[in-house]
């Protein structure tokens, strides 16, 4: 979609919520991608667990690599990006872009080598602009205006970074974590969440055997895989759980156990009883 969209293929990725780990890492090098970029926190927790010392400005705003490894690592800076993505959409759009290029002079006086570091902001997508006015263009025109315009301070993309050399230090340890708390508590961990888990690896265990075994029509088969990927949708496990209670959660319970049944339709297998629809008001145990 990204090669359709704008002619060149993406070379850098930026996975659901930055969650990422050694795996992951290793899974979308073999992609190609040139770089990925994860939450502060994640360099926090792996910097501490390789026994580094807490990063200052300069290693926040640095690249890393890890060992033997293409791709470089690159960690949102979290004051700055929330700014932008909850404080700013509150201040009079001038004044607000004024204060995050404040921000940003302030952390380049405080670097060694301000040419070869990088200010990583990322927004939390879907959130971000609906709480500006206007979407938030009075900001961005007034943002751009001043960035485009600043003797010091340069507007990038990550894989113009690594084109021009900035800096990337070692990463020893890679912790499993994503931008949020520097962990994967927003899909994995309470019971709900667990057996949803458990119901998807169930149904991905069949998938691979039906598979393999060929026993569908090449069109049977891509059906499969499309419903495979609604199935492993990241939202599903996010909406389960205690962060989003009462009919939103059962309603997402419900819709996740109605895609794995298609999914088992679509290999023309059994539905388990356990993915049938609960009634209203009676979300599945």
């Amino acid at each position: 979609v990204f090669s359709r969209s704008f002619g060149l293929r993406p070379r850098g990725c930026w996975p659901a919520d930055g969650a990422v780990s050694e795996a992951t890492l290793e899974l979308l090098e073999s992609f190609g991608f040139d770089w990925v970029a994860s939450g502060e926190a994640v360099l926090r927790r792996s910097l501490a667990a390789a026994g580094a010392p807490e990063p200052d400005a300069a290693t926040l705003c640095s690249g890393y690599r890890r060992p033997q490894r293409h791709a470089a690592c690159f960690f949102r800076e979290d004051r700055l990006s929330d700014l932008v993505g909850f404080t700013y959409s509150r201040q009079d759009p001038e004044a607000a872009a004024a204060d995050l290029v404040l921000q940003l002079e302030r952390l380049a006086a405080a670097m060694p080598q301000p040419s070869r570091q990088v200010v990583t902001l990322v927004m939390d997508g879907q959130n971000a602009w609906e709480y500006y006015r206007d979407n938030a263009w009075g900001f961005l025109r007034a943002m751009y205006a001043r960035l485009g315009n600043h003797p010091r301070l340069r507007l990038t993309t990550l894989s113009r970074c690594l084109q021009r050399g900035v800096q990337l230090r070692p990463l020893e340890r890679l912790v499993a974590g994503s931008w949020i708390d520097g962990s994967l508590g927003t899909w994995i961990g309470d019971a709900r969440r667990n057996r949803a888990w458990s119901q998807l690896c169930e149904a991905k265990s069949l998938f691979d055997q039906v598979v393999v075994e060929g026993s569908l029509e090449e069109g049977e088969q891509t059906q499969a895989e499309e419903q495979l990927g609604i199935c492993e949708g990241s939202d599903w496990f996010w909406s389960l759980g205690d962060y989003d209670p009462g009919e939103s959660d059962e309603s997402f319970d419900r819709l996740f156990r109605r895609h794995l049944g298609n999914l088992y339709k679509r290999l023309e297998e059994a539905v388990p009883e356990e993915l049938e629809p609960a009634p209203p008001g009676q979300s599945a145990a």
